[in-house]
């Protein structure tokens, strides 16, 4: 079975429109995944985070699946 970096580096990445939509969005998902694996290291739910930033558990589960931009 072919591992999706493996399969990101070979076909995906290939087509230079598709990269440069990629690159685009970089900082975007490593902001994400920064956010993910502060909460994970730190064992809280996405609940008990959202009431320590004051809003719903809904909006962190929006961020960390990238459907919402933070205010």
């Amino acid at each position: 079975m072919i591992d999706f970096e493996k399969y990101k580096k070979e076909v995906f990445l290939k087509d230079p429109e598709v990269k440069a939509g990629y690159d685009k969005l970089q900082p975007e998902f490593a902001v994400i995944e920064a956010i993910l694996r502060a909460r994970m290291n730190r064992k809280i739910t996405q609940a008990r985070l959202a009431r320590k930033m004051k809003t719903k558990q809904s909006a962190i589960s929006r961020l960390e699946s990238g459907t919402a931009n933070p205010s």
